[in-house]
C-alpha cells in the first residue's frame, strides 16, 4: 500500500478499511490529543456511563466499521486523525519504540519500521499470531520497561494512529508498505515470550499419578493444567455468566500458579469460546479487552491455594467449620463445581457469616448460597 496522501484523511482511512482494517477517529492536538472522537457518537458507537452517553470505540474492537460510518466520522476532518484498531480484529500487532532508549533499541534488534511518530518515535508492524496478546505499557508493567526500555506493544484491546494523522509533537510518516507486515520471527525468542507472540510448551516437571489421589490443595510444583481449568470455565458459562466464570477462571491460573502472560493466553482461548450474546440473549461478544480487565483485577490479589482435581470437596475445604454445612453432591475427579449449594441451618446461619468471605475467595468470586 503506497503512502497515503497527506492532504485527505478520509482517503486514507478509507484505504485502510479495504486492507480490512479496522480503524476509528482520534483527536489530532489539544487536551484530548490522540483520544477516541466525539464523531463516533454521529454513528451509534456509544457507551453510557453515569446516566451520560459518551463517544465509545468497543464494538470497533470486534466490527469493522463500514465505509458510510468512516465518511461521516471524516466528512470534516479538521481536529482529527485516524488509529487502528490493533489486534485480532485487524490482523496487526503494533511495537511502539518511543524516546531515544526505545530507538536505540529498535535499532539493536535490527528492526526496519513501517512509521514515524509525531513524537519522533517508530512503529513496527507485525502479524498477529492468531491467539490472544495483550497490549503492554512499559509505564504500567515496570519489568517491561527495564528489560526492553523505551518499549510497548498494542494488540488486542488497543490502538495506535496512523499515517497522515498529526498529534501535539507532529505529523505521523509511512516509511514502509502495509502490506509488508514482519512476522513475529523478527524478534528475539526471549522477547516474542514475553510480549506474548509466540506460546511456549512447557515442560512436564512431573508424572500423573496413576491412580486419583484425594487431596484438598494442589501441591506445590504440581499445577492443575490449565486445559482443565479452561474446560470447567466454559462449563459453567451459561449458569454463572461470561463475567463471572471468566473471573474464576483468571484467578485460578493465579492460584496454580500460571504467570499473567501465560493466562493471557488461555483468557483468549475462553473468549474464542464463549457465546456472543450477554446473559439477556442479546448480541454483545466478550471482548479481548474485557478478558484482559479481569485477568488484571485478578493479579492484582495475592494468589490463595488453589484446587485440585480431587475427589471430593468438603465445607472444611471452603473455610467453614466442618459442622456447619451439608454440601450437594459434587462431582469426582474434578474441580470444585463452582455452581456448588451450600445449605446451612437456620439456627447457624449467624454462625456461618464470618466465613462467607472465605468461601467466595476459595470459590475464586463464586457466591455461597445460604
Amino acid at each position: 500500500m503506497p503512502a497515503p496522501s497527506a492532504n485527505s484523511l478520509l482517503a486514507a482511512a478509507l484505504s485502510y478499511l479495504e486492507l480490512g482494517w479496522s480503524i476509528l477517529p482520534v483527536n489530532s492536538g489539544g487536551k484530548w490529543d490522540k483520544r477516541p472522537h466525539q464523531a463516533l457518537k454521529d454513528t451509534g458507537h456509544t457507551q453510557l456511563i453515569d446516566g451520560e452517553t459518551k463517544a465509545a470505540w468497543k464494538l470497533l474492537q470486534t466490527e469493522r466499521p463500514t465505509q458510510e460510518q468512516v465518511k461521516k466520522w471524516f466528512a470534516r476532518e479538521v481536529g482529527k486523525g485516524v488509529a487502528l484498531v490493533t489486534g485480532a480484529i485487524s490482523g496487526i500487532v503494533v511495537l511502539d519504540f518511543d524516546g531515544e532508549q526505545g530507538v536505540a533499541l529498535m535499532k539493536a534488534l535490527g528492526l526496519n519500521p513501517h512509521a514515524r511518530t509525531g513524537s519522533g518515535g517508530y512503529h513496527v508492524y507485525l502479524k498477529h499470531p492468531g491467539f490472544s496478546v495483550q497490549t503492554l505499557n512499559s509505564k504500567a508493567k515496570h519489568e517491561l520497561g527495564e528489560r526492553w526500555p523505551g518499549l510497548d506493544i498494542r494488540a488486542d484491546g488497543g490502538y495506535a494512529i496512523l499515517p497522515p494523522s498529526r498529534n501535539n509533537s507532529g505529523p505521523y510518516q509511512q516509511l514502509r508498505s502495509f502490506d509488508d507486515l514482519d512476522d513475529v520471527a523478527v524478534l528475539p525468542e526471549e522477547l516474542a515470550a514475553y510480549l506474548g507472540l509466540i506460546q511456549v510448551q512447557r515442560p512436564v516437571t512431573s508424572p500423573a499419578p496413576s491412580r486419583p489421589v484425594r487431596q484438598h490443595f494442589v501441591p506445590s510444583g504440581n499445577r492443575v493444567p490449565a486445559e482443565l481449568i479452561l474446560e470447567r470455565a466454559l462449563r459453567h458459562v451459561q449458569g454463572e455468566g461470561r463475567n463471572n466464570a471468566g473471573m474464576w477462571l483468571a484467578c485460578q491460573l493465579r492460584d496454580n500458579g500460571y504467570s499473567e502472560i501465560e493466562s493471557g493466553a488461555v483468557m483468549g482461548n475462553y473468549v474464542a469460546q464463549v457465546p456472543a450474546t450477554n446473559a439477556k440473549g442479546q448480541h454483545e461478544p466478550y471482548t479481548v479487552a474485557e478478558a484482559h480487565a479481569t485477568l488484571r483485577s485478578a493479579y492484582s490479589q495475592p494468589a490463595r491455594r488453589p484446587w485440585e482435581q480431587s475427589d471430593s470437596f468438603t465445607a472444611g475445604d471452603a473455610g467453614l467449620p466442618a459442622d456447619s454445612a451439608v454440601q450437594a453432591s459434587a462431582p469426582s475427579n474434578d474441580l470444585p463445581d463452582v455452581g456448588t449449594v451450600y445449605v446451612v441451618p437456620s439456627n447457624i446461619k449467624k454462625r456461618v457469616t464470618p466465613y462467607l468471605t472465605m468461601v467466595r475467595a476459595v470459590l475464586g468470586g463464586f457466591e455461597a448460597e445460604i
